[in-house]
């Protein structure tokens, strides 16, 4: 959506998918498959925007991965 519109609602199946990502994503930070982890948070985000924490561990995969220049990383770093 255009910036300051609100995001399109989420149908249930799509919550349940970004959740299932969001899980990989944790389960690639576990085992430091910060690619994976990457990918797997950037599908989650995407539906769970409004899940700071999400947001924050994803800004901290792209940091591993040394994607520093990714939108939002700095942002989501210094709001915490």
């Amino acid at each position: 959506p255009p910036s300051g519109d609100p995001p399109a609602a989420s149908s249930p199946e799509q919550v349940r998918a970004a959740e299932a990502a969001a899980n990989s994503a944790y389960e690639s930070l576990k085992t430091k498959n910060y690619d994976a982890a990457v990918s797997s948070f950037g599908q989650a985000v995407k539906t769970l925007h409004a899940r700071s924490a999400l947001r924050k561990d994803y800004a901290y995969a792209l940091l591993k991965v040394g994607r520093r220049d990714e939108k939002g990383v700095g942002v989501v770093l210094t709001q915490g």
